[in-house]
């Protein structure tokens, strides 16, 4: 509902409108009816000469002069007065019958006549008059005073008009500044409680900051309960890497183990077969602690996720490839496996090192586990034509196999007690796939009735965001 003020400025302005239009109109009015009135004014001047000049010829003979002189000093007239023969009056020395008419110009001459009148007391007078116009300080100025002031109580109106007008669009515009700037500065709830003003503008900012206010209140409340979800899934990923690194670290203990016993058994042995096996155990035990403290520094970095993409090098894939067929060669020659590797001559990736281990590691141990036996494990690392590396892993295995893995994609799938692959976590591919997009890479799956093929595309050298 509009306030008080807003009410009193409509009532204002509408009355000033209305006394402006009315101005105008007495204005046009009186232009319109001027020349009537100036045609009255001279049927008036003329009546009232007439009727003066007959009040003297009435009057005492003795004064009939004085009275006429003061006739024609007082009006733009010119009069001659005959008795008989002899001149009573005559307003000028000039003036006789037979020169008063045409004695001027005619232009100049509003009336003019020749007559006889007799008073009262039956005196014959021949009366000789002519008026002149009347001049302009005495019709026209006055005509042009009075619309002077009907034009100056016009502009007057209209300068009130403006004022208000002008007061009232100023006094929105400041609310609507201020409500801008309070906008700007996030306090849509100060907007509704300080803009006061029933403009339409101001309205509408009212509307759209009390809505943004309600939305915002909607946002935050669903921002901090996505902020306690977070802080939840930061605390149990603190949990995950801490465990997962004690889990990590106790498998050293073993390999140790088994290191030192290699050691002591090599002093011992005496032919040179065993003594090349206890060799080929170390070195593979060595290398595996090698491999587990590259990933306990990797997770111990308070900065993991920035490391990702800081901490890069140049990795040598086929350099990187053999010897992870050397990690799994028993796991391959136990299941009779063929392995079939192509690549280019050279095969450089500028990536994170211990991601990119991690990942093939990954992705072999899974070939090697679900392949069936007798087959062949296919493995490419190729360069393509859109300035890529493309990495591509196939092998044969069973439905069952294929549907276990595929299930594997999912974080979240459902383990089954009874399976036979019970060192595998159940999350192979899953770990494959962040993996390979932690480092900016594509990955993407294809199968068929008895064999799956995983590739993944990466941007070469210097393609890296």
């Amino acid at each position: 509902m509009k306030n008080k003020y807003s009410r009193t400025i409509n009532i204002v302005s509408i009355c000033n409108i209305i006394l402006y239009i009315i101005l105008c109109s007495f204005y046009l009015v009186n232009l319109k009816k001027f020349p009537d009135e100036y045609q009255k004014i001279e049927r008036n001047q003329i009546d009232e000469i007439q009727i003066a000049v007959k009040s003297s010829l009435d009057g005492d003979a003795n004064q009939i002069a004085s009275k006429l002189a003061v006739v024609t000093k007082e009006n733009p007239v010119d009069l001659l007065i005959y008795k008989g023969k002899t001149q009573v009056y005559s307003s000028s020395s000039s003036f006789n019958r037979e020169n008063f008419s045409g004695a001027t110009n005619k232009q100049s001459v509003l009336f003019e006549s020749q007559g006889n009148y007799t008073n009262a007391n039956l005196d014959n007078y021949e009366v000789f008059i002519r008026v002149y116009r009347l001049p302009y300080t005495e019709t026209l100025v006055p005509f042009i005073m009075k619309q002077f002031i009907l034009l100056a109580l016009c502009f007057l109106i209209l300068i009130i008009c403006l004022f208000i007008i002008i007061r009232f669009i100023l006094s929105s515009m400041m609310q609507a500044k201020n409500s801008l700037e309070l906008m700007l500065e996030n306090e849509f709830k100060e907007v509704a409680m300080t803009n006061k003003a029933n403009d339409a503008i101001n309205e509408s900012l009212r509307d759209v900051s009390t809505k943004i206010n309600h939305n915002l209140d909607d946002i935050s409340r669903e921002y901090s309960q996505y902020e306690q979800e977070l802080e939840k899934s930061r605390l149990y990923l603190d949990s995950v890497l801490l465990v997962s690194r004690s889990f990590i670290h106790d498998l050293k203990t073993p390999i140790v183990h088994q290191v030192y016993e290699n050691e002591i058994f090599s002093t011992t042995i005496m032919n040179d077969e065993s003594k090349e096996i206890t060799e080929m155990n170390i070195a593979h035990g060595e290398s595996l602690i090698k491999q587990i403290n590259d990933i306990l520094k990797f997770m111990s970095q308070p900065d993991i996720v920035e490391k990702l993409n800081t901490d890069l090098k140049d990795i040598d894939i086929n350099a990187l490839m053999i010897q992870i067929f050397r990690q799994f060669k028993n796991q391959i020659s136990s299941k009779h496996l063929d392995m079939d590797y192509i690549s280019d001559e050279s095969v450089i990736l500028y990536r994170n090192e211990v991601l990119i281990k991690l990942l093939l590691h990954n992705i072999i141990s899974n070939m090697t586990q679900y392949a069936s036996d007798n087959s062949t494990i296919s493995v490419s690392a190729l360069h393509t034509d859109s300035n890529e590396i493309e990495l591509s892993f196939t092998n044969t295995t069973d439905v069952e196999n294929i549907q276990r893995m595929l299930q594997s994609q999912n974080i979240f799938n459902i383990l089954e007690k009874n399976r036979n692959h019970e060192y595998s976590s159940g999350q192979g591919l899953f770990l494959i796939k962040t993996i390979t997009e932690m480092s900016d890479g594509i990955y993407t799956v294809t199968t068929s009735d008895d064999s799956i093929t995983l590739t993944l595309t990466f941007p070469c050298n210097g393609d890296l965001l």
